[in-house]
């Protein structure tokens, strides 16, 4: 609910991509179920291979890399025209995976896409769009839609596939770990039969007041940003940074 009203009611499309192991996805269906209903929200989760090791995702991206070549000599024989979406600024995989996806679903009616891209229970691991041109942090990604995407058309649906991950959220805990002291990792005893957890604090209302300041340094400010915007800025409800000295002269 925080996230809605953060946001507002100002947009046409809403996308939001999360963790197929968290579950968060049945939450944004609850909170945006009238959104999803008008088209105006579309959610899918994500999942990807994990614990791989530098050598083999530099080995993905190179693979991805091939494949995103191989497609785009295609397009270019082809001379296929592509749809232009929804967002400003395109990624040349975009092209390329809405012609995957036409190449696809051509001959296919949409409750059989439908079908193949859509999965409530997450326990297939065939349905969704298996995206090929794979990210040194997100190798064999898989988007699975929560929503109908036959409402959208093929390009819409390719940039969704292109953008949606959970790198960013991965970033933001692991940030939170390393730069907050009480937010490390449990160690695991010598017996292997118990975690240890040993920075924790001992007034539980200090981890929400730590949580809230980081999430505000993350969100609002250049503490933690190295672009040219913050999180805040992105979603449209800042129109700059907080920078330390308004905060602290304030």
């Amino acid at each position: 609910m925080l996230v809605k009203r953060k946001i507002g009611r100002k947009y046409r499309l809403l996308n939001f991509s999360t963790d197929l192991y968290a579950g968060v996805s049945s939450a944004f269906l609850a909170v945006f179920k009238n959104e999803v209903r008008k088209s105006m929200v579309y959610i899918a989760d994500v999942t990807m291979a994990k614990n791989e090791s530098h050598s083999r995702r530099m080995g993905f991206v190179a693979d991805g890399n091939r494949e995103l070549e191989r497609v785009e000599h295609l397009m270019l024989r082809a001379g296929l025209l592509l749809g232009v979406g929804d967002q400003s600024t395109s990624r040349p995989q975009v092209g390329a995976i809405e012609c995957l996806l036409e190449d696809a679903s051509s001959k296919m009616i949409p409750s059989d896409i439908k079908a193949l891209l859509v999965d409530h229970t997450g326990q297939s691991e065939m349905v969704g769009i298996h995206y090929p041109f794979h990210f040194i942090k997100e190798p064999h990604k898989r988007v699975i839609f929560r929503t109908d995407p036959t409402r959208i058309d093929f390009a819409q649906m390719a940039q969704f596939a292109v953008r949606a991950g959970t790198h960013p959220v991965d970033m933001y805990h692991s940030r939170a770990r390393n730069k907050v002291m009480g937010f490390e990792r449990s160690l695991t005893t010598s017996g292997l039969k118990s975690l240890w957890y040993y920075k924790q604090y001992y007034n539980p209302v200090m981890v929400m007041k730590l949580v809230d300041i980081l999430r505000f340094a993350h969100n609002c400010t250049d503490l933690m940003v190295k672009e040219s915007k913050s999180p805040a800025m992105k979603l449209g409800i800042a129109k700059g940074f907080v920078y330390d000295r308004d905060l602290f002269s304030f």
